[in-house]
């Protein structure tokens, strides 16, 4: 199935592996075809599954918020989720994952900004919410893509914006451990 073949509804998420999507249903997720499936945390990312009476170890490592990498013996699959909100962001050619950043944060999409959650000055850290952008009437909420200051806002609420406007920047902050 192509990825732009079928609209996702707020009860869908699309699962690519490799080259190939599938839809799924939020409730399909926990059918009972999964009765037979148990998995088991052992440590840091690693798995035991145990699926029809066979084991099998795999090792999770989770790249972004919406992807899983998995290596089970010498095969590595990607899995790649995407929602609702992630579909329309793929469809104005955005991304929404976390990652180096420049420090300018961009409209995804054209819209309205209904609200600013920060203000000049803010400390930010990853996924924090920024602003709120009304576009096709749903809500979309920008959020951090890393830690950061914000050194400068360019809109306003009830503001219109297009496409790549710039929102406002941050000057990255790296945290010590």
């Amino acid at each position: 199935m192509s990825k732009d073949a079928q609209q996702l509804s707020n009860g869908q998420i699309r699962v690519d592996i490799d080259e190939r999507s599938y839809v799924l249903e939020s409730k399909t997720i926990l059918s009972k075809d999964l009765e037979h499936l148990s998995v088991e945390h052992v440590r840091d990312g690693l798995y035991s599954i145990l699926y029809q009476g066979k084991s099998i170890s795999a090792v999770v490592e989770a790249t972004d918020p919406n992807r899983l990498v998995f290596t089970i013996g010498d095969t590595i699959v990607t899995l790649h989720i995407v929602d609702h909100r992630q579909q329309l962001l793929e469809a104005y050619g955005q991304q929404d994952v976390a990652g180096n950043h420049d420090g300018q944060i961009r409209a995804p999409m054209p819209g309205l900004v209904l609200k600013l959650q920060v203000e000049p000055g803010a400390e930010v850290s990853l996924n924090d919410p920024l602003l709120v952008l009304e576009a096709m009437k749903m809500e979309n909420e920008i959020r951090s893509p890393g830690d950061g200051v914000v050194s400068a806002i360019f809109v306003a609420p009830g503001e219109a914006v297009l496409k790549n406007a710039l929102l406002l920047e941050l000057v990255p902050v790296i945290r010590a451990s």
